[in-house]
């Protein structure tokens, strides 16, 4: 049996449910660190979707002749 595969806005709601159950603070040790764990296996699968993501936006600029040219988004940096 396999497991369906979540959407990018369904495995980030199952990422907010897991942190308010460990900030709750009702979970035992042992419950905590599978959801952490669990947190932690989403988390760094949205960050490859966002980075895929990413990678195809483009940005459509005019250049010197006014031709419209797509060229690779690059966000501005963080400082």
């Amino acid at each position: 049996m396999s497991k369906k595969k979540l959407s990018f806005e369904e495995e980030l709601a199952r990422l907010e449910e897991l942190v308010e159950r460990l900030e709750s603070g009702e979970l035992g040790l042992e419950d905590s660190l599978k959801t952490f764990e669990e947190g932690t296996k989403i988390a760094r699968g949205l960050v490859t979707v966002l980075e895929k993501a990413q990678g195809r936006v483009a940005k459509l600029t005019e250049d010197d002749e006014g031709d419209f040219v797509l060229e690779p988004f690059e966000p501005a940096e963080e400082g």
